[in-house]
């Protein structure tokens, strides 16, 4: 089997060892589901999935190539090069058996029954080594005599006279410290000493010097990866002291770095200055989904509702998750008209396989067969989505519209290829 023509460009930047593996495996009978940027690959790299387990070479570690072992909902094993920047991905395997929670509490309870067993066998034992002993030891007729006290050795004339002297010096030298501090730190700090030996009350902090409130905004713009990861924005709370030249610098900044990520888009909404939402209707256009549905969810009164609803479908029709397919489906579990129902049933369809699990779950909780957005009471259900069969899916679609009451028909027609 060769490379399908919509592939062949994506599939000629792997690394030798990579192409190789793939086109083994096509020849064995396994075949391509998707090739995509996006996670675990940097944005230089790119993944390739396969719909079957690798079977023509050992799932290991060799030269210039690297295996991984996982088990994510959204593939299993990888091989990539030595640079991370490409990876070939398993299937995610099918989820594990629920654990037999009977077995596993019978199984405890036996052995702490039996530690507890040996516990008080060690303690009796214990018991009976104490009582022989005590039997066997024999109280002493005669008192030990005490010990008699050491001789006191008596004080010389002249160890007497050095004894007073030395403490006469060690007062001196108290009273000597205590007015040198009192004259090297005359400030009344509102409270009197109760006594001469009290310690003098601390000092006061040493002043810190200022910073600007945009020297501390462009600060907060570093993104490293602890912010990155934790969805860290802007120091936005700095706007509400900031006099109003620090803002017009500030929004400078913002515009002068360009609308490329959620939080330029967050610290726009927050300015809501004319120059910002200009700025944000234009962010409206960008290709970048997760920039689009930021301005819907800061700065929802720019956009009217059809605006905002055609954003959400549109990142339903083509994000990804980790790529703004998460921040849509925030947004839709409070807002989801008719066409954002129509486009998450067609999805369940024509999406990725990863993509169609959370639409099952969506469409459930939107219809008030679930308690959350992801129900984990029902995700063996939702996972099944997770297939590139598209009669199962079919399948599966018509037992979700039973579940919450949606004629499925219009939704069955002929779908694109799955992606």
């Amino acid at each position: 089997m060769s490379i399908p023509a919509q592939f062949e460009k994506t599939f000629a930047a792997f690394p030798l060892q990579l192409r190789n593996l793939v086109k083994a495996e096509l020849a064995a009978g396994n075949r391509i589901v998707e090739i995509s940027g996006g996670f675990p690959a940097p944005p230089v790299g790119a993944c390739l999935k396969l719909a079957k387990l690798v079977s023509t070479r050992p799932r290991q570690k060799a030269k210039g190539l690297d295996f991984y072992e996982r088990n994510l909902p959204g593939y299993s094993g990888e091989f990539t090069d030595d640079q991370r920047f490409y990876f070939v991905l398993e299937p995610a395997l099918p989820p594990p058996p629920p654990p037999d929670m009977d077995a596993i509490r019978a199984d405890r309870e036996a052995k702490q029954r039996a530690a507890d067993t040996e516990l008080y066998r060690e303690q009796a034992k214990k018991v009976d080594r104490a009582k022989k002993a005590a039997r066997a030891r024999k109280p002493s007729r005669e008192p030990s005599p005490a010990p008699l006290p050491l001789p006191r050795q008596p004080m010389s004339e002249m160890d007497a006279i050095r004894a007073a002297l030395n403490a006469r010096e060690h007062a001196a030298n108290c009273d000597r410290f205590r007015d040198m501090n009192e004259k090297a730190y005359p400030i009344d700090y509102g409270s009197k000493r109760t006594s001469p030996d009290a310690a003098p009350p601390p000092l006061p902090p040493l002043p810190q010097p200022a910073v600007s409130a945009v020297d501390q905004f462009r600060a907060s713009m570093m993104i490293d990866y602890g912010k990155w990861h934790d969805g860290e924005g802007y120091n936005l709370a700095i706007l509400k002291t900031a006099t109003p030249e620090e803002l017009a610098a500030i929004e400078e900044i913002i515009l002068a770095h360009g609308t490329d990520d959620w939080r330029d888009v967050e610290a726009l909404a927050a300015l809501d200055s004319p120059r910002a939402r200009v700025a944000l209707r234009k962010a409206l256009k960008s290709s970048n989904h997760e920039v689009r549905l930021a301005v819907s969810r800061h700065a929802p009164s720019l956009l009217s509702d059809d605006e905002r609803t055609a954003s959400l479908v549109t990142a339903i029709q083509g994000a990804k998750i980790y790529g703004g397919l998460t921040q849509a489906l925030l947004q839709i579990e409070s807002y989801h008209p008719q066409p954002i129902i129509d486009a998450l049933l067609r999805g369940l369809l024509t999406t990725s396989g990863a993509n169609a699990v959370h639409f099952a779950a969506m469409l459930m909780f939107i219809h008030g067969q679930a308690k959350t957005a992801f129900d984990w009471n029902q995700r063996p259900f939702f996972l099944k989505f997770n297939s590139d069969d598209g009669a199962q899916r079919a399948t599966l679609l018509r037992e979700l519209c039973a579940k919450i009451g949606v004629a499925p028909e219009k939704y069955l027609g002929a779908p694109p290829p799955l992606r």
